[in-house]
């Protein structure tokens, strides 16, 4: 018997459109099957007579996995498959999973072709280019077929661990401004940059420094300010802000000065752990 398990909150339309899917895919199989829907906590709830001849669960509202493993607590088949309420499964899905599987009954699962999906959100970028890393895309799509076990594991001790020696910071200078750089979520990486979309959502390219710092030389919010560092000079607008800590000047990671330099390129010279830069009212 085969079992689907769907997972699926407050997105009633979207889950009866996969549900018709997943139906039509498994009408292809020969083999008995069954629907599982749970309903992870949806205002309104979803109703039975909406999904018929499926077998509708109520989930806590604890997220996607939890409802998954309860579709699977419930599921009958030997075989499950799973799926999403924003995804449309092809007439050949089912068909497709159950005859690897029946043909090798060793395999624990297998997956789709993954290499056409695109990641929407640039967050999902950093893990992407993580596996890309290791190695790991080029395997996407691979069933997975031994599994890990304690055996390949070894412990490892604190005095087992290479040492690494301390780093060595600079005396602070009492006209320096030590650099932070500060990450946000919508910067101006690749990512972000390949659409429009996100342009009113990317972090301002400006210096934020405390009041007491621009103070001392009679910088206002807003004015054009020249920080020369050890690598060259860039100009950047200056933000105030309380928050900040004295010494410091916080500047965007991708941060370009008003001239297009790019800023943390310019001022960081050589494998120093610490950047400073001066602060020029003219």
């Amino acid at each position: 018997m085969i079992s689907v398990v769907i997972a699926s909150k407050n997105r009633r339309e979207l889950a009866q459109r996969v549900v018709e899917a997943v139906r039509m895919s498994l009408s292809l199989v020969s083999e008995t099957s069954e629907i599982i829907l749970v309903d992870d906590a949806s205002v309104p709830a979803y109703r039975d007579e909406d999904f018929l001849e499926v077998r509708l669960l109520r989930g806590a509202g604890r997220g996607p996995a939890l409802a998954r493993t309860a579709g699977v607590r419930a599921a009958s088949g030997d075989i499950i498959l799973f799926t999403d309420d924003d995804v449309i499964v092809d007439e050949g899905w089912a068909g497709a999973a159950v005859s690897r599987l029946r043909a090798e009954p060793d395999i624990a699962g297998v997956t789709g072709d993954q290499s056409a999906r695109l990641a929407l959100d640039p967050v999902a970028f950093p893990g992407v280019r993580s596996a890309d890393a290791v190695g790991l895309l080029a395997r996407a799509g691979d069933v997975a077929v031994e599994a890990v076990t304690s055996a390949a594991w070894s412990p490892s001790t604190w005095s087992e661990l290479p040492q690494s020696p301390a780093p060595q910071n600079p005396a602070a200078d009492a006209y320096s401004l030590r650099v932070v750089v500060a990450p946000f979520l919508y910067d101006g990486g690749v990512s972000v940059s390949a659409t429009s979309a996100f342009d009113p959502l990317v972090a301002a390219s400006v210096a934020t420094v405390n009041p007491y710092d621009a103070n001392r030389l009679g910088i206002n919010d807003g004015d054009i300010v020249s920080f020369p560092g050890e690598g060259g000079v860039v100009r950047l607008p200056v933000r105030i802000d309380d928050a900040t800590t004295k010494g410091t000047v916080v500047v965007p990671f991708y941060a370009e000065g008003v001239d297009g330099e790019d800023v943390l390129a310019t001022w960081h010279v050589g494998a120093s752990l610490v950047t400073e830069v001066r602060m020029e009212s003219r």
